[in-house]
């Protein structure tokens, strides 16, 4: 009597397909959960550099209120993200939209809000 060994070309076949099978939503969760990655820290980027221009321009504000009524709207290329900034609104009360754009490979990341600046 012969005693068969190993793997037949059928089993080998099936067993590769099941681990294909479950390697590929593997890979495509891990491209997902990178490019998610990416946005969140393209996002916080643009949410910190607001921050930081609404910090100056509050700063400039308070020098004096005719520093704060003379706040007016401007552009800047920061670290390589677009600042748009306006300015509106009473020599007492001022409103100012800062919208920041991060250019990304897919598509750009862009940002804004809306803050009162009361004058001193």
């Amino acid at each position: 009597m012969h005693t068969a060994r190993g793997h037949s070309l059928v089993e080998v076949l099936v067993a590769g397909l099941i681990i294909v099978a479950g390697i590929i939503p593997v890979g495509a969760a891990i491209g997902a959960a990178v490019q998610l990655a990416t946005r969140g820290r393209l996002r916080a980027e643009a949410a910190l550099g607001i921050m930081s221009r609404i910090e100056l321009l509050r700063a400039e504000a308070g020098r004096s209120s005719a520093d704060c009524a003379a706040l007016a709207g401007g552009a800047a290329l920061v670290q390589g993200r677009q600042e748009q900034w306006t300015v509106t609104g009473t020599p007492q009360v001022r409103e100012v939209a800062v919208q920041v754009t991060i250019p990304n490979p897919r598509a750009p990341v862009i940002d804004s809000v809306r803050v009162l600046l009361r004058c001193p």
